[in-house]
C-alpha cells in the first residue's frame, strides 16, 4: 500500500508539471519530486521514498527531456539526473535521522510522563515570576488536587498561617542563592481539608540553560512526623516512670550505706556503694532519654552560671574513679578563670568522654585528662 501511495504522488506531480507546463517550463524538471521524496521518506519510509525516485527518474525522462516521450539522454542529462538522484539520497537521509529523533523524544515525553504520573512526590516547577508552569499529575496524590487544579490555585493558598511568613522568608532567600538546595519541613491543607505535614525540596535552577525555574519536590510525611512524636512521648513517659522509682532507690542505697557503715561492716559496703554507683548510672541513662526527647521538642533550656570548670572535672574524675578498679584516672589541669555555661549539662559531656574512654580501654591503665588554653579556645584531651 506504502508503494502504491509512492506511485500515486509522484503521478500527480507529473499531472500538474504537465498541466502547467507552460508556466513551469522545463528549466525546473527535478522541483516537485523533490517535494514528493520528502513526503514519502517522512510519512511512507525509506522503501517507498527510494522508489519515488526511480518512478520520478522515469517520468523526467519520458516527459520533460528531450527527446520527448522517450527514453533516451545525452552526457549533460545524465548529469543531471545523477545529481537529483544523489540530493534526493540525502533528502531522505536527513528525513530519517529526523524521524528517529522525533521517535526518540516521542518515547522520553512518554517515559518522563510516565515516571510523574507513578512517582510519589508531588512535582512543580515555578517560572521567576513566581507563577507556577508545571505540576506532575503526582501532586493529587500529596495534597488531594489535580495537577490542573493545582496550577490555578494562588501562590501559598495552601500554607498554614503559622509558617507562611518563616516559608515565604526561606524561599526569598533560596531565589538569591544560585544553584542552591534546601528543604523545608512545613504544612499545607489537603483537599479534604485536613492538615497534613509535607517535606519539601526546592532547587534553584534560574539561571540554568533551558529551565530557569524553581523546582520543587514534595511528599507527604504526615504519618513519619506523627511517629517521630509517638516515640518522643513514649521515651519521655517511660524516663519519668523510671526515674521515680531509682530516685528512691538511691535514697534507700544512701541510708542503707551510712548504716553500714556505722557498723563497720565493709564487705557490704563495698556492695553498697556499687549499688548506688549503678543507681546513678541508671538514673544518668534516663536523663540523657530526657534530654533527646527535650531537645527533639525544642523545649531544651539552659542553666546558665559562671562556675570553676576543673573543679567540675575534679568531681566527676573522683566519681568515676569509684567506679573502676582496672584503671587509674590522672588529672593535669591549666590555670583557669571561671567559665559561663551550664554546668550540669557540660557535666554530662565530660561524663560521656571519661565513660567511653574507660570503656574502651578494656585492658585498663592510665587514662589521662588534661586541660589546655589555646588562645581563646580551651580544649580538654
Amino acid at each position: 500500500m506504502r508503494y502504491v501511495l509512492s506511485f500515486g504522488l509522484v503521478s500527480i506531480a507529473t499531472i500538474i508539471k504537465l498541466y502547467h507546463f507552460n508556466m513551469i517550463g522545463l528549466s525546473t524538471p527535478f522541483l516537485l519530486y523533490f517535494g514528493t521524496v520528502i513526503v514519502c521518506s517522512r510519512w511512507l519510509g525509506k522503501g517507498p521514498a527510494y522508489f519515488g525516485i526511480s518512478i520520478s527518474l522515469l517520468a523526467i525522462i519520458y516527459f520533460f527531456m528531450a527527446p520527448y516521450g522517450a527514453l533516451a539522454i545525452n552526457h549533460n542529462q545524465s548529469i543531471q539526473l545523477l545529481l537529483y538522484t544523489v540530493e534526493a539520497w540525502l533528502l531522505i537521509g536527513l528525513s530519517n535521522a529526523l524521524n528517529e529523533s522525533t521517535k526518540k523524544n516521542l518515547t522520553q515525553m512518554k517515559l518522563f510522563e510516565a515516571i510523574m504520573a507513578k512517582s510519589t512526590d508531588g512535582i512543580v516547577v515555578v517560572d521567576k515570576d513566581g507563577k507556577r508552569t508545571y505540576c506532575s499529575p503526582s501532586v493529587e496524590n500529596v495534597i488531594g488536587y489535580s495537577a490542573e487544579e493545582y496550577l490555578k490555585l494562588p501562590a501559598w493558598k495552601l500554607g498554614h498561617p503559622d509558617e507562611l511568613e518563616r516559608i515565604k522568608e526561606q524561599y526569598k532567600n533560596l531565589t538569591e542563592s544560585s544553584g542552591e538546595c534546601m528543604v523545608l519541613l512545613h504544612r499545607m491543607r489537603h483537599k479534604n481539608g485536613k492538615w497534613i505535614w509535607v517535606e519539601s525540596r526546592v532547587t534553584n535552577s534560574l539561571d540554568e540553560s533551558g529551565v530557569a525555574s524553581m523546582i520543587a519536590n514534595f511528599n507527604n510525611v504526615t504519618k513519619r512526623i506523627e511517629t517521630e512524636q509517638h516515640l518522643k512521648d513514649f521515651i519521655g513517659i517511660v524516663s519519668h516512670e523510671l526515674k521515680s522509682p531509682l530516685t528512691s532507690m538511691k535514697a534507700y542505697g544512701q541510708i542503707t550505706l551510712k548504716k553500714i557503715d556505722l557498723k563497720d561492716d565493709s564487705g557490704a559496703s563495698t556492695f553498697a556503694l556499687r549499688m548506688s554507683h549503678l543507681t546513678d548510672r541508671m538514673l544518668k541513662l534516663i536523663n540523657d532519654m530526657l534530654d533527646v526527647a527535650t531537645i527533639n521538642a525544642g523545649q531544651l533550656k539552659l542553666d546558665i552560671q559562671k562556675f570553676d570548670l576543673n573543679a567540675l572535672v575534679h568531681e566527676v574524675v573522683d566519681l568515676l574513679q569509684q567506679t573502676t578498679d582496672r584503671h587509674q584516672l590522672i588529672i593535669n589541669f591549666s590555670e583557669l578563670q571561671e567559665i559561663s555555661g551550664d554546668k550540669d549539662k557540660i557535666a554530662q559531656i565530660i561524663t560521656n568522654l571519661i565513660t567511653n574512654a574507660i570503656k574502651y580501654t578494656p585492658s585498663g591503665g592510665e587514662i589521662n585528662i588534661a586541660s589546655k588554653l589555646l588562645m581563646t579556645e580551651l580544649e580538654y584531651q
